[in-house]
C-alpha cells in the first residue's frame, strides 16, 4: 500500500498532466526543439524542477523511484502489456487520458 507522501506526488503528476501547461511529445522525455514532453517526463519535471535528460535511462529511474512504479517505463497490466510510455508514444493518448490511468492505480502499475 502506498504511503502518503507517495499518493501526494502521485495527485500532484496526475494535476500537472490535466493543466495544460506541458506540451505532449513522444518517444523522449523532453524534446528541446519542441519543449515537449512526454507523461513521464512531466513526472520528472515534477519531482526536480529541472529539464529531463533527452537521453539515457537515468531519468526514467528517477520517475520510478518518486512515484512508486513498479518500472521505469510505467509498464503494467497481467503481462505488462501496458505502459505509460505506450499510451503515450503508440497510443496517442492525450495527457488528460493518461492522468485518468494513473489516477486509477491499474493494477500492477505502482507498487
Amino acid at each position: 500500500m502506498a504511503n502518503e507522501i507517495m499518493i501526494e506526488r502521485r495527485k500532484a503528476w496526475v494535476e500537472a498532466l490535466r493543466s495544460g501547461e506541458y506540451k505532449q511529445e513522444k518517444y523522449q522525455m523532453y524534446n528541446p526543439i519542441s519543449g515537449g514532453y512526454c507523461c513521464l517526463g512531466v513526472g520528472y519535471k515534477l519531482a526536480t524542477n529541472e529539464i529531463p535528460p533527452t537521453v539515457g535511462s537515468a531519468g526514467y529511474f528517477l520517475v520510478k523511484d518518486y512515484y512508486g512504479l513498479t518500472d521505469g517505463l510505467g509498464k503494467y497490466g497481467e503481462n505488462c502489456e501496458k505502459a505509460l510510455f505506450l499510451h503515450n508514444d503508440t497510443d496517442e493518448l492525450n495527457f488528460n487520458e493518461i492522468a485518468d490511468i494513473i489516477e486509477s492505480s491499474p493494477e500492477g502499475l505502482f507498487y
